[in-house]
Parts: structure tokens; sequence; C-alpha cells
């Protein structure tokens, strides 16, 4: 297997004959210098707990786009996200993250959830007919987000944007790939510049 597998339109068309090649090569594949895959849950399961290890996103970037991009908006973006970082940066405010989620305010989320998924489900009733993923699924969880943040619902579609925009980051297929579902978004577009502004001065607004 090489890199280059998994940004083809056979596998984006149906990977799962990937996956199992992926499997019957081993427990660890290597696919080029300083770039391994695994397709085993145990293996994963170890390698997610084991403190040796950690997120190189910004080493992944240069590496696949080059030094230039570091800068972009997406990428600075992607570096400021609890996923993208490691500890003692994480842990600290992580620690501070956590403080929002004791028993109270888990149940006033657990509420949050439940009234929106009844709202969602509510709209799907009229028609009789629906998609569960695009009518529900994909709106549930930006939805809960932004009401938990006090952000207008209006301005779900931009959050869930540049949700999906910034995570890119870590999807394993090169974002200028013409086979890439994000073929579309340049890793330097003015999008990215939009949300680099847009996100931020939300947040301010509601301290």
């Amino acid at each position: 297997m090489q890199y280059s597998d998994f940004s083809t339109a056979a596998f984006y068309a149906n990977p799962y004959p990937f996956y199992d090649e992926m499997r019957a090569a081993g427990a660890i594949v290597k696919l080029a210098p300083g770039l391994f895959v695994t397709g085993r849950y145990s293996i994963v399961d170890k390698l997610l707990v084991d403190r040796r290890l950690g997120k190189g996103i910004e080493a992944s970037a240069r590496a696949r786009y080059g030094d230039d991009v570091i800068d972009q908006p997406l990428f600075r973006l992607a570096r400021q996200m609890l996923l993208g970082m490691n500890p003692p940066k994480h842990t600290r405010l992580r620690s501070l993250l956590m403080r929002a989620f004791n028993a109270r305010q888990i149940e006033k989320f657990r509420q949050i959830s439940h009234d929106i998924s009844n709202r969602l489900v509510d709209a799907l009733a009229p028609a009789r007919h629906g998609d569960l993923i695009s009518d529900f699924a994909f709106l549930l969880p930006t939805q809960i987000i932004c009401t938990i943040l006090d952000v207008p619902l209006q301005d779900a579609p931009l959050f869930k944007q540049a949700g999906d925009d910034v995570t890119g980051v870590l999807d394993p297929n090169d974002l200028r790939s013409p086979t890439s579902p994000r073929s579309n978004c340049n890793v330097t577009s003015p999008r990215y510049s939009k949300h680099a502004g847009s996100i931020p001065a939300m947040i301010w607004s509601r301290r």
C-alpha cells in the first residue's frame, strides 16, 4: 500500500477493500518514510493511551503542504484546537474546560440535547420523509454547541462550515487533491480568513 491509495476515486467510492488489504498487510503498515497506518482496533487503542506519542499537526502540515502554509488561517486555527495540542498545554486548558462540565451543567446540556433532538424530529414529521443524516445528524451537534455557547442558530451553518474546514487538516487526504471531497477548498482560501475573523469575534462578543 502507499499513501496515494487513500486519495483515489476508488477509495472514496468504497474504502472497505482498502481497509481489508491494510489489515491483511500487518499490524502496522508503512506507507512512506515516517508514515505508518493501522487498521486494527487493538493497536489504535494502545497508541491512544501511550504517553510517548503526541499530535503532530504542524509537522504533518509542513510535510504535506510546505512550510509556507503554517501561518495560513486554516492551520493557525487547527493548531489552537485541543485536538492539536499536547501536554502540558493540553492538560492545562482541558482542566479549565472541564470546570464547565459539572453535574449541574451536564444536566443542562442533556436537556438542551433532548429539546433540540425533538425539534429536529418534529420538523421532519410533516413531510413524512427525510434524510436522517442531513436533516438530523449533521444539524444536531452544531445546534447543541451553538445553544451552549449562546450563538444564534442562524450562525450554525457558519459554525459547522468552519469546523468542517479546520478539521480538514486532520484528513489524511491532500486538501488540494482533485479527488478529495474537499477539493473545492484551497488551503489558502479566503473562506478560512473569514472563519479566522468571524469565529473569534463571535466568541469575544459573548465574554
